[in-house]
């Protein structure tokens, strides 16, 4: 599996902690286990053409970007199915295509937030309030 992070920062996720292990969060490693990973800047056509020839010597690419991010880009499934008839793509998006939520971004963390997870009753502060998400 290829990871593609933004450049500069990578993926944020890497400075979640602590813990930390050689100076990335614990976190990261925890769900990136085993993955490759690579910075394209894929609004540079440069970084368009290396995403490009990953996506055609691949079998699946899963995506989560908000919705319609990658199509503004012209790399969604209708841009890339010409150049790999077999590419199997799999856009998934923290609050779905559709809805009041659609344009937010979201990952793991957020949906457990949003969730009530994060809010466990067991924590005295979650017993004391009630959290609103806007």
């Amino acid at each position: 599996m290829i990871k593609v992070e933004q450049p500069g920062s990578g993926d944020e996720t890497r400075t979640w902690g602590p813990p930390f292990a050689n100076g990335e969060a614990v976190y990261f490693f925890c769900v990136n286990r085993n993955k490759r990973s690579l910075t394209l800047n894929l609004k540079d056509p440069r970084g368009q053409a290396i995403f490009r020839a990953l996506v055609n010597r691949s079998d699946v690419l899963l995506e989560n970007f908000k919705p319609g991010t990658l199509a503004k880009l012209g790399l969604d499934y209708e841009a890339l199915r010409p150049e790999n008839p077999r590419l199997i793509y799999c856009a998934i998006s923290g609050f779905g295509r559709t809805g009041p939520y659609a344009d937010r971004g979201g990952f793991d963390v957020i949906a457990q937030a949003v969730g009530g997870l994060m809010g466990s009753p067991a924590s005295p502060t979650a017993r004391r309030s009630r959290w609103a998400w806007p």
